[in-house]
């Protein structure tokens, strides 16, 4: 219901494409779906499941690492880090020629705040924008943020609810609106 034919959707941390794959099928070929994913061995995958799943052609899927600036970062996979390119949701958008999104699916163990920073341009033109948001605050920690300054960022932009009980009372997901 929060994302329609014709629109266009982001995926953050799209790992092998599972949301990428029904955002696909929500926004049908007159829509678009940017799919960001860093690690190398899950954006095999995800490419992979685009063109099984008969949407090459508007899933666009990009080996980047959502972040604050346009720099090599640092992404642990799932025994040892790997060096990946930044770079910022905003500049990729606007050089496919996006200026405005409908809906973001983000997930990426930490880096939030750097991820928002990267977004922030799209946010302030997205003025219908809904987002589903990982709010784990132990991993935003664990990358040196606070998670506060993560908080302060959505409330500027945002009202947000938890959705449901989905993991538990550390962490949950946020539907920002």
């Amino acid at each position: 219901e929060n994302l329609k034919k014709g629109q266009v959707a982001v995926d953050i941390g799209a790992s092998v494409g599972y949301f990428s794959m029904l955002f696909a099928r929500q926004v049908g070929n007159k829509g678009k779906v940017f799919s960001f994913e860093a690690t190398p061995y899950r954006f095999k995958y995800l490419c992979k499941n685009a063109e099984a799943n008969g949407c090459k052609n508007w899933v666009y899927p990009f080996q980047i690492a959502a972040w604050n600036e346009k720099k090599e970062v640092l992404m642990p996979p799932q025994n040892d880090y790997v060096l990946v390119q930044g770079n910022t949701i905003d500049n990729i958008l606007e050089e496919n020629g996006i200026t405005k999104v409908d809906f973001i699916k983000s997930d990426t163990d930490g880096n939030e705040l750097k991820v928002l920073m990267g977004l922030e341009r799209t946010i302030q033109r997205s003025k219908k924008l809904k987002m589903i948001f990982e709010w784990y605050p132990a991993y935003i920690k664990a990358q040196k943020e606070d998670p506060e300054d993560v908080m302060k960022f959505l409330d500027t932009y945002f009202p947000h609810s938890i959705i449901g009980e989905d993991y538990g009372g550390d962490h949950w997901l946020l539907f920002c609106f």
